[in-house]
């Protein structure tokens, strides 16, 4: 990440954002004026007599009318550049995002029209804003993991069994960060380490029984995969969790005080970025990213995976 004046470009665009955006979107009838025809009793003469106006239905439209029309209006707009990452956010990301959660269940001419407009308005207001800040450009490089096929504890290590999860405090109090707990059905490895008890253990405790989990990894520093936040800050998320939906998770176990805290908060608005830098990357086209931030007591709360990824704050790239 390094600091730079640049263009607005469309990753920059929060799908929280999109979201609030489109639920302004409207359809409405269109009116037809009827006007009555008659005939005077002298001179024959035709006489127009303007009546009501009716509500009748606007022409319909199908999704992909709706989209192509869309992306036509953003990239004529002149608000972005026409580049192959911004056109493939909005084609793979933005309208899709938008019009599924603008909740019309028949588009129509009304609707398109209600919808371009929000999205036009919604997409000059953030490049406006960027315009007037110093911005970052961020580069992505792929690590793959693991870096190594096994590891050695040293001589006086041993693996742990596995703590209750259920048993808050008890497991709590025999917990260390320094020891490998194991063996895991689900992770890539026997044995894994963790930082913390109620978050990470009570997470790995939580993906390693679920049927939607293939597998969980423990990330650990020294394997280099590291999410910069600012141009001199980065950190190591916590597991990638990959799921039967095909979707690689970048996941994090935070204390609930996280939620409040600036520096959490600037590491998850980092990783959403780059899992929505990704959809503009022609070497992910057919792969599905996603992250997910679970706090102390969305783990607590959940019975399963499904349940984590519905409570919890998460950032996905669409299925398509």
């Amino acid at each position: 990440m390094t600091k730079t004046k640049k263009q607005f470009e469309l990753v920059d665009l929060p799908n929280s954002v999109i979201v609030k955006r489109a639920d302004k979107v409207t359809d409405t009838d269109e009116y037809l004026a009827r006007t009555k025809i008659g005939v005077a009793d002298e001179g024959n003469k035709i006489e127009l007599d303007n009546d009501d106006r009716s509500a009748v239905p606007s022409f319909k439209q199908t999704p992909s009318q709706v989209a192509a029309e869309l992306i036509c209006r953003i990239m004529g707009s002149g608000a972005v550049a026409s580049t192959p990452e911004n056109n493939s956010q909005l084609k793979r990301r933005i309208v899709l995002a938008f019009m599924e959660e603008a909740k019309i269940e028949q588009w129509t001419e009304k609707a398109k029209e209600s919808a371009a407009r929000h999205l036009k308005e919604l997409i000059a207001e953030e490049s406006r804003k960027a315009h007037a800040q110093t911005g970052t450009t961020v580069s992505i490089h792929p690590v793959t993991l693991p870096i190594d096929d096994s590891f050695s504890l040293d001589l006086d290590k041993k693996i742990l069994d596995l703590l209750d999860r259920q048993e808050k405090s008890a497991g709590k109090a025999g917990f260390s960060t320094a020891e490998y707990y194991g063996t895991w059905k689900k992770g890539l490895f026997e044995a894994a380490r963790f930082d913390s008890f109620t978050g990470e253990y009570c997470l790995a405790a939580l993906l390693d029984l679920d049927p939607n989990v293939v597998w969980w990894k423990r990330i650990y520093a020294n394997e280099g995969a590291r999410v910069a936040y600012t141009p001199h800050n980065s950190y190591v998320p916590a597991f990638v969790v990959f799921d039967k939906d095909g979707t690689h998770w970048i996941v994090e176990a935070k204390e609930n005080r996280g939620r409040d805290d600036d520096r959490v908060q600037a590491k998850r608005a980092a990783a959403e970025r780059v899992v929505r830098q990704l959809v503009g990357m022609p070497e992910y086209e057919d792969q599905t990213g996603g992250y997910l931030i679970a706090y102390e007591d969305d783990i607590a709360s959940s019975d399963s995976w499904a349940d984590l990824v519905a409570g919890s704050v998460t950032e996905r790239m669409p299925t398509l």
